[in-house]
């Protein structure tokens, strides 16, 4: 069994079939998910995102800090591997120097932003409340202010460097981090605030020939393209452009979720009081916040049940792995008591190996134990 057939099969258990129908009740509305310890919380969200009546619904999901959310973000793709997945951090180094920027912070916040402009659903958005206290350009905006190159257009390199200047780009020698354009002879290499990887475009005079990616360390080409959407540096400041929350730019088809209620209230506010009163109106505020998580279902799945007055409120029966520190007759009488019980055994390891070896390590030790292999790792 892989994991894609074990989500496919819990998003038809009764359980998960019961919330996704109360999501579906017209009106926004708070639920509560309890007692979900380990990884146990990103089990429930994809058997959510793969159950089909929520398949024209966005997902934003707000866990309590950065390392959390880059762990939910590695659950995620390891359970399902959507193509739409996102995750959006904070623009800042940390969160006790909102005045240092990171690059590679707002080229995933860029990138994101562009992404969930376009038309569609089923995009999945991983954060943390730092990083939805700063406002975002409108997403009209973002679409006005993007720089679209084809092959075979006729391309105005002095005006286009003119405007990348504008939109706040450096002309450097050789391209290396976001924000930075460079042009040799025919070549014009561009480092997309929305693009993990640069551009270069190869121009025959001045018609667009050739549009590939590259690696800024090798210089090798990737792969060829056959259209570029060039993002401004909006982040800091460089366009001018009206800012809002973010929940006022995505959709409103979007489930919000949250592993925990007032934590997520908490550090919003703790953030938010940090922010000099000079830079404010570059942020939102906490009521403001609380304002606009009104407007969206809402959805809190973890440990416990903090969010107020849920719709309903199901507490499922999850508990943490037992350390079992290489003792297998401790490992093997726990697994027998829950092949006592009826309960099918799933064992992950990252290492098939590792699921051989339990195998040769059970019939050595004449412990007939039933489970079911799945070689994959998530994070507990």
């Amino acid at each position: 069994m892989n994991l894609e057939f074990l989500i496919e099969s819990y998003s038809q258990s009764p359980r998960i079939l019961e919330i996704a129908d109360k999501i579906l009740l017209p009106h926004p509305k708070r639920l509560s998910c309890s007692r979900l310890t380990g990884s146990f919380s990103s089990v429930v969200f994809s058997s959510l995102y793969r159950n089909p009546s929520l398949k024209d619904f966005n997902h934003l999901i707000v866990l309590e800090d950065a390392e959390e959310a880059a762990y939910f973000h590695n659950d995620i793709e390891q359970l399902i591997n959507p193509i739409d997945l996102f995750y959006f951090p904070s623009s800042f180094k940390t969160n006790k120097t909102i005045s240092e920027e990171s690059s590679s912070h707002v080229m995933l916040r860029t990138e994101t932003l562009a992404r969930w402009a376009g038309v569609g659903s089923k995009k999945i958005l991983v954060t943390y409340p730092e990083a939805l206290v700063e406002k975002v350009v409108g997403a009209g905006e973002l679409n006005a202010h993007t720089i679209s190159i084809k092959v075979n257009d006729k391309l105005m390199t002095d005006l286009l460097m003119e405007k990348l200047v504008a939109y706040g780009f450096e002309r450097t020698d050789f391209v290396y981090e976001p924000g930075q354009f460079a042009m040799r002879g025919g070549i014009f290499d561009i480092y997309s605030f929305g693009n993990e990887k640069p551009y270069r475009i190869e121009l025959f005079g001045d018609e667009v020939d050739s549009i590939r990616i590259f690696d800024p360390a090798s210089q090798l080409s990737e792969r060829k393209l056959l259209q570029v959407n060039l993002i401004p540096k909006f982040d800091q400041h460089s366009v001018e452009t009206t800012r809002q929350h973010l929940f006022s730019f995505i959709p409103s088809n979007t489930i919000i979720y949250t592993s925990n209620w007032q934590i997520m209230l908490d550090r919003y506010a703790d953030f938010y009081e940090q922010i000099d009163a000079s830079v404010a109106t570059d942020f939102t505020s906490s009521a403001d916040f609380e304002k606009a998580l009104s407007a969206f279902t809402c959805v809190e799945c973890g440990l416990n049940k903090t969010i107020p007055d849920p719709l309903t409120a199901f507490a499922f029966d999850t508990a943490d792995q037992p350390a079992f520190n290489r003792q297998f007759d401790l490992l093997i009488k726990d697994l027998q008591a829950h092949q006592s019980a009826k309960h099918p055994i799933y064992i992950f390891a990252e290492n098939p190996k590792q699921l051989e070896r339990l195998y040769s390590i059970f019939s050595d030790l004449k412990a007939e134990i039933s489970f079911i292999p799945i070689p994959a790792h998530i994070v507990t």
